[in-house]
């Protein structure tokens, strides 16, 4: 029995450690795993199925050249996030206006210089610039929905000579940008402007279109049920590691069940990014933050809790500032007067308590509206970007149908940028016909799916 205590001390001591590292979650060495979580944030201002005119100034004469690759960047940019979105060659005929002025550009000479090491030694040279932007987003009837100041500093060293995307050079994580503008060794003065123009041009493209970009995150584990979670987390299997999660018991320390708190916030979190309708990303989202705020009041001391409180909450603003907008506009239309009497034509009537008549007798309308005609029962004259928008939305054919049939357009079957965003938005054809009914246009051939024929 003597010799058996150190052996009783010593599996005691195993048993214990053991829980130590394994019995409660955390982000100690041995207790978390590292994960690179997609994700994709909200639109700032809605810029899908419109269209968009650019324009630019400069503060200095010097900075025109840049201010012309800022531009043909930025548009390039976010009509590829965007294919909805068509490019028109003034604001007056487009739907939105981005205007960009350039307040500060430079690139300074590179600088170089050698350190020696006892008998041997290395050379560098280092390159520094900046460029400072103001933008802003109007609508057509000049109200700004964004604006704001964007800036970008560079200050990089190198070994000289260094390879193509050697290691020494920070990578940049920026939603939408090409690798090789933004993990580049520079080696001309162009080569840095590149750099630059690619980081201020991801910052605005991010606020105008739903982004995507990756960041590593630590997932808490040392239980079970979390180990396995995480698995599933690192195949991006949600749902299976979210019922892992759920499965776990409550920690009866509040700062251990801070970090199962905070993986159920992840998990919400990563689902918010993969769910396809509005509804569910904000319900998401709104889960994240709720169980990230618990994580962060029942462990203060964890000061990874506040950068991933303070990256869900802004997703959430940004989802705020896009609803807010989808409420102002169809403010808007509600409040917009219907055309007076006189204007319209006797065949359909105005008032809304007759829309239902209406509709059911616009099928046999003898003689399709005219593009400006404001007679229908909606105030709002409806245009190609609003059917697209309402088809991509999964809004049934019928209803459509049933809109476009009451409601004045203006459709131009004629204008190359409405038949790309046609085609790309792949509009069934009997919709397509139903637009070109309203304005007398020569009908397409019958859909291919179409049981009717006609």
């Amino acid at each position: 029995m003597v010799y058996a205590r150190p052996a009783l001390t010593l599996a005691a001591g195993f048993f214990l450690a053991h829980s130590i590292l394994w019995g409660d979650p955390g982000f100690g060495s041995l207790r978390k795993k590292k994960l690179s979580l997609p994700i994709r944030q909200p639109a700032v201002v809605r810029l899908a199925n419109t269209s968009i005119a650019f324009t630019g100034s400069s503060a200095n004469r010097t900075f025109a050249q840049i201010q012309d690759v800022l531009l043909t960047s930025l548009a390039a940019e976010m009509l590829d996030n965007e294919k909805t979105l068509v490019r028109k060659s003034t604001p007056a005929e487009a739907e939105w206006a981005l205007g960009l002025a350039v307040t500060g550009f430079s690139v300074a000479a590179p600088r170089e210089r050698v350190d020696n090491v006892g008998k041997s030694g290395a050379a560098y040279v280092r390159w520094t610039g900046s460029l400072r932007v103001a933008y802003q987003v109007l609508d057509r009837s000049g109200r700004a929905h964004d604006a704001g100041n964007v800036s970008y500093n560079y200050d990089k060293e190198f070994t000289t000579g260094a390879r193509f995307g050697s290691s020494t050079f920070t990578r940049l994580s920026v939603p939408g940008l090409k690798k090789s503008a933004i993990n580049r060794e520079p080696h001309t003065p162009d080569d840095v402007r590149d750099i630059l123009v690619a980081e201020v041009v991801g910052q605005i493209a991010k606020k105008l279109g739903n982004t995507s970009k990756t960041i590593d995150v630590d997932i808490a584990t040392g239980e079970d049920h979390l180990n396995r979670a995480a698995d599933f987390m690192e195949n991006r299997l949600w749902s299976r590691a979210l019922d892992e999660i759920e499965k776990t018991p409550v920690f009866p320390k509040p700062e251990s069940e801070a970090y199962r708190q905070y993986d159920l916030g992840l998990v919400h979190e990563a689902m918010a990014y993969d769910a396809k309708v509005f509804k569910d990303q904000k319900a998401d989202l709104l889960a994240a933050q709720e169980y990230y705020d618990k994580a962060l009041e029942m462990n203060r001391k964890e000061k990874y809790f506040v950068a991933t409180v303070a990256r869900v909450k802004d997703d959430l603003a940004r989802y705020k500032a896009f609803e807010g907008m989808q409420k102002s506009d169809q403010k808007q239309v509600a409040q917009q007067p219907s055309a007076p009497p006189a204007a319209a034509p006797k065949t359909v009537a105005a008032p809304k308590t007759q829309v239902a008549t209406a509709k059911s007798q616009s099928s046999a309308a003898p003689k399709p509206a005219s593009p400006t005609s404001k007679s229908a029962s909606s105030g709002k004259t409806l245009q190609a970007s609003d059917v697209i928008e309402m088809f991509s939305a999964g809004v049934p054919e019928s209803q459509i149908v049933d809109i476009i049939r009451t409601s004045p357009v203006r459709f131009d079957p004629l204008d190359k940028d409405t038949a790309i965003a046609l085609a790309r938005a792949k509009l069934p054809v009997t919709l397509q016909n139903e637009l070109r009914k309203k304005v007398g246009a020569a009908l397409l051939g019958p859909a291919k799916t179409s049981a009717t024929g006609k």
